[in-house]
């Protein structure tokens, strides 16, 4: 996790190993999201997805709140 200050924000990555290929990424890639004082942007390989697509990434590959 990853606070600046300077811009009032804080940011939080995750590397995942995908070497099982339960993500449509390579066998390498990140998750992270960046927490600012009115909304939280989500990215994956540096690219912006919406929550909702992150859900579903996540539910696809076996992951669930349940």
């Amino acid at each position: 996790m990853q606070y600046n200050d300077n811009e009032g924000t804080t940011s939080i990555k995750v590397d995942i190993d995908n070497s099982e290929g339960r993500f449509p990424y390579g066998s390498n890639f990140s998750f992270s999201a960046v927490y600012r004082e009115d909304r939280v942007e989500y990215y994956v390989n540096e690219r912006i997805i919406l929550k909702e697509e992150l859900r579903g990434l996540l539910e696809n590959a076996g992951f669930s709140k349940e």
